[in-house]
């Protein structure tokens, strides 16, 4: 009896999480799996550069055993029926991408794997998700059983897009740095004895060109392009050390200064070279 109440139990706990999840078996991915290694095949991610058909095959072999109510709501579903037999209308174009990771992460032995990816409703809608998954103890040798949950995180992407858009049409030339090398640097700076940069600076004026050369350049928008005659990010971000030189190295002394005494906006005018 205790043991009907426990399963009872743990169904509802599935069925009203407030979580989309999914219960799968992907055992039909690891006898796919099996014959690619008895083919000899040791490297999937060459394998797949070179069939990129077999995502698609391994996609099919996804079989999903449950669904709870959450799910069904997600992705417009009148009954787990109608999804179970539509999952060809939710499970395409966009999942290509984030499926390849899966795919890759089970071939290397991975027993959990997150990701982002596209999912779509099945009234067509696309939802941007966070995935989750883990094949469930007892079934590691067979991949039976595998917990899924999906989280929708569409809105939180089209705000991300938008901003993205804000950062890549701004009329400025806009920057986005990583500093925390140079926070460790200084942090060396200090367990050193240093409590005054400036003077170190004056004393060691090596010191700016390496702080320089800690700091890293995560992105630049169209209007840093257009103002360094750069054809691309890339060709911009290979090139800095054109960009960041001579009467430079004075401005920047300045902004490490400002940085070292705790100052979190900085304001200077000076000269950059394109």
């Amino acid at each position: 009896m205790k043991n009907n109440i426990d399963e009872e139990h743990f169904k509802t706990l599935f069925e009203h999480a407030p979580i989309s999840l999914w219960e799968e078996d992907y055992s039909g991915i690891k006898r796919l799996f099996d014959e690619l290694r008895q083919q000899g095949i040791r490297s999937l991610d060459s394998y797949l550069d070179q069939n990129p058909s077999f995502i698609e095959e391994c996609v099919k072999q996804m079989k999903v055993l449950d669904v709870n109510q959450q799910t069904l709501t997600m992705l417009e579903a009148k009954s787990k029926e109608e999804l179970i037999s539509n999952l060809n209308d939710v499970f395409r174009d966009g999942m290509s991408h984030h499926f390849r990771s899966e795919v890759l992460a089970l071939w290397n032995g991975d027993l959990n794997w997150s990701g982002e990816g596209v999912n779509y409703t099945l009234t067509g809608a696309p939802l941007d998700i966070l995935m989750h998954w883990r094949i469930l103890p007892g079934h590691e040798q067979t991949w039976k059983q595998v917990l899924v949950s999906i989280e929708n995180i569409t809105t939180r992407k089209v705000a991300e897009r938008r901003f993205q858009n804000l950062f890549e049409s701004s009329p400025i030339s806009l920057w986005e740095e990583d500093y925390s090398a140079l926070k460790s640097h200084f942090d060396l700076l200090r367990a050193q004895g240093v409590t005054d940069l400036q003077d170190y600076l004056n004393h060691h004026p090596e010191t700016v060109t390496h702080c320089t050369s800690l700091i890293k350049v995560l992105n630049v928008n169209q209007k840093t392009l257009e103002l360094f005659e750069a054809r691309s990010k890339e060709h911009l971000l290979s090139n800095l050390d054109q960009v960041f030189r001579d009467e430079m190295s004075d401005h920047f002394a300045h902004e490490l200064v400002d940085l070292w005494n705790g100052k979190l906006a900085y304001e200077r005018e000076g000269l950059i070279t394109h």
